[in-house]
């Protein structure tokens, strides 16, 4: 759905620990793992983006 908005380009991890409960966020994170691993998009999304906005 975020794609429908923007692109790979500015997206961005963050969570909401610690108002999410460790388990939950984790089983979250396991997602979104595996579907940016499947579109080849862990680097970009994890570290790239970010360091593109603090520079």
């Amino acid at each position: 759905m975020l794609l429908k908005i923007t692109d790979r380009e500015h997206i961005v991890y963050g969570s909401d620990y610690p108002y999410v409960l460790s388990p939950i966020l984790l089983k979250k994170k396991e997602a979104l793992d595996r579907e940016l691993s499947a579109r080849n998009w862990t680097e970009q999304v994890y570290v790239k983006n970010a360091a593109t906005l603090m520079s």
